[in-house]
């Protein structure tokens, strides 16, 4: 994952705006990391980010809306398949995170933004 994370003036740090604190983070990773086990139950793969090419297909569950979505990306972007299965598999992450069944646009669009350089580049 690559973020930007852009300047704060200093006269805004002073600012609370964070919405979750840590053990609800922690609450939903925690959440998530179970999913992962159930969707996995039986199987040798752990977690989302150690699935391949056919695991995908077969464990990610992507809203099938999504299909031109992840086409357009690919091509626009000129991904290689590896980058595109990366950003799957974290949309699939994201997508635990809000206890979602299925990946859908917003998940995907969240990835995406997740493997921008900081020229805005998809890697």
């Amino acid at each position: 994952m690559h973020i930007f994370v852009s300047y704060v003036p200093y006269e805004n740090l002073k600012e609370n705006t964070v919405n979750i604190d840590s053990k609800m983070l922690k609450a939903l990773v925690l959440n998530a990391r179970e999913m992962q086990n159930k969707r996995f139950k039986n199987t040798k793969i752990g977690y989302n980010s150690r699935m391949e090419h056919n695991d995908i297909l077969n464990f990610a569950k992507i809203k099938s809306n999504c299909d031109e979505f992840l086409n357009a990306i690919y091509k626009n972007y000129g991904l290689s398949t590896r980058a595109l299965d990366r950003i799957i598999k974290l949309s699939r992450t994201i997508a635990d995170i809000y206890e979602s069944e299925y990946v859908t646009k917003p998940h995907i669009i969240e990835a995406l933004n997740y493997r921008k350089n900081i020229n805005g580049e998809v890697i």
